[in-house]
């Protein structure tokens, strides 16, 4: 019933003209424009990583080493081991 009297209303909104959804991601836009932040940000620290591969540091280590030299992540946060990871998987696919 509750799925019903939803659609009903939505259905009467669309009537009515009101614009339904997100519209900062109707044109996908904004998460494109996410993307392209992310292989930049990305690009940018790749290489301080892959010398860090180089020399067998772990992911775990990795990311202490990348908060005590003060680089924080594309977003501002501290890096923790799954983050370290997804930047090699980043490297992996270029």
């Amino acid at each position: 019933m509750i799925s019903d009297r939803t659609k009903a209303a939505m259905a009467q909104a669309k009537l009515r003209g009101v614009k339904l959804g997100n519209p900062r991601l109707d044109s996908g836009e904004a998460a494109w424009a996410n993307i392209r932040a992310a292989d930049a940000f990305a690009s940018k620290v790749y290489p301080i990583i892959e010398e860090m591969i180089a020399e067998g540091i772990s992911l775990r280590a990795m990311a202490r080493e990348l908060n005590e030299r003060g680089i924080k992540t594309r977003t501002g946060k501290h890096w923790q081991a799954s983050t370290v990871q997804n930047v090699i998987l980043w490297g992996q696919k270029i």
